[in-house]
């Protein structure tokens, strides 16, 4: 239903169609009270719900969300709900380039709108006019590295968003891009809503969008490519209320880099940019690194030959791991490290560059189960039986230390604690506390039980 009206009118219809259930249930009970009353309701609540619709359709003004996640929703342009999330766009003007891995400030001001995903995840969606040039400070940002590693005709981008990679694959020549989206609102905003405001990516030359899952999609097609660019992919919304299943965690796994290795070309890259905080937030970048050493053997190479087929890199917050089932040679790599040293980019792992004893482990091959479970962190390579690739903390940490696991994804872990807490509380209170007055009451029952039968006996 949400994919045809709001939220708003699609609950006042579930109401109508309960209250209308309810009528047809009592109609020939002969209680004229509730058939009155349950059709009342039907027939208010259906009236309300056209009103509303109509409201909703003709674009005026109807109740909606004000305040979400303690900030007021103002300047909403566009607005969508679906199973997937509730997706809301607003305009930021003529402002600096969005970005986090930025090597240099960019020193110029586009027109951009703000895509936000349950209030929180964000993308933008960039004015686009034709003009290349305009996007020469994509080259500044280390989710696009692997451009400057080898240069690929053929891309994929897995996660369109607000069309950001897409205009990357555009600026660094690429022939043939497609673009992959799973949520079909963001895929209409793109395509449909702000399609003029963002140039209709989908009609670039060498340019096409799918609303699909990208494992499926691939899994299914025969194209090949010179490179598969993951670029932040997650929902900060959905993981901290515990949405553990859904796709982004399925990009994250062995089995999905299997199958991004499958789909490239010989020499092709793959290339995946997650958070990254050297003080405090290595967890995600150790995990890419082992998820990469665990698929690269199940392909084939060996554990002395782990570290030329890795390439990590980092601005800011941002890493960006760059790996390929075919081994970089030495002229490739010494070619690819100038190139992304002279763009600023720090390199924490390649060929001979060697980051810290956790991903010399990793690439060595030597990292067992013993290995893992001595860490602080929880970084075993996420698995399709075991997808979960954003919760790293350790379940001991939320009762010994629970405020250094506090984090926005390990949320849900919080809330399932205190879940399983406040259960045992009632458990307790409702059905043990019980159960001596209970067993006191059974006794007395019995004992008067064989009274009465004595007595009878007697008698």
């Amino acid at each position: 239903m949400l994919l045809i009206v709001d939220p708003v009118s699609a609950t006042l219809w579930i109401g109508a169609f309960a209250a209308g259930a309810g009528w047809i249930v009592v109609r020939n009970s002969g209680d004229i009270r509730s058939l009155r009353l349950s059709g009342a309701v039907a027939l208010t609540l259906a009236a309300v719900a056209t009103v509303h619709t109509g409201f909703d359709v003709s674009g005026k003004s109807h109740l909606g969300v004000f305040w979400a996640k303690g900030t007021q929703q103002m300047g909403t342009l566009f607005e969508r709900w679906n199973t997937y999330s509730r997706v809301r766009v607003t305009a930021l003007g003529e402002s600096d380039p969005s970005g986090w891995g930025f090597a240099h400030t960019p020193e110029t001001k586009i027109d951009q709108n703000h895509l936000d995903i349950d209030a929180d995840a964000a993308t933008v969606i960039t004015r686009y006019d034709g003009d290349i040039g305009k996007l020469s400070y994509l080259k500044d940002d280390v989710i696009n590295a692997a451009y400057l590693v080898q240069p690929p005709a053929d891309v994929a981008v897995v996660g369109v968003g607000g069309g950001r990679d897409i205009l990357s694959g555009l600026f660094f020549g690429a022939k043939q891009i497609r673009g992959i989206e799973i949520n079909p609102a963001i895929f209409e905003v793109l395509t449909d809503k702000f399609a003029d405001f963002s140039g209709h990516l989908d009609r670039q030359p060498g340019v096409s969008l799918v609303n699909a899952e990208a494992r499926s999609y691939i899994n299914h097609s025969s194209d090949r490519y010179d490179l598969v660019q993951i670029s932040l992919i997650d929902t900060w919304a959905a993981t901290a209320a515990g949405g553990l299943t859904l796709t982004e965690n399925r990009l994250y796994t062995v089995e999905a880099w299997g199958d991004f290795y499958r789909t490239l070309k010989p020499g092709g890259l793959l290339s995946v940019s997650r958070w990254y905080d050297p003080d405090g937030h290595r967890g995600e970048f150790y995990r890419l690194v082992a998820i990469a050493a665990s698929a690269l053997q199940r392909k084939g190479v060996s554990a002395a030959e782990l570290p030329d087929h890795v390439i990590a890199l980092n601005v800011g917050n941002i890493v960006t791991v760059i790996t390929r089932p075919d081994a970089f040679t030495n002229a490739q790599w010494q070619g690819a490290r100038m190139r992304l040293l002279a763009q600023g980019f720090k390199i924490l792992m390649g060929p001979d560059v060697t980051f810290d004893t956790v991903t010399s482990t990793l690439m060595s091959g030597k990292a067992d189960a013993a290995f893992f479970a001595s860490l602080p962190e929880n970084i075993t390579p996420s698995t399709d039986d075991n997808p979960f690739f954003f919760y790293t903390a350790r379940f001991g940490e939320f009762v010994t230390k629970p405020a250094s696991v506090h984090s926005i994804n390990n949320a849900a872990i919080s809330m399932t604690l205190l879940l399983i807490i406040v259960a045992l509380c009632a458990c307790g209170y409702y059905v043990i506390s019980p159960l001596p007055a209970s067993a006191i009451s059974l006794s007395c029952f019995a004992r008067s039980s064989a009274a009465q039968d004595w007595r009878s006996g007697q008698g």
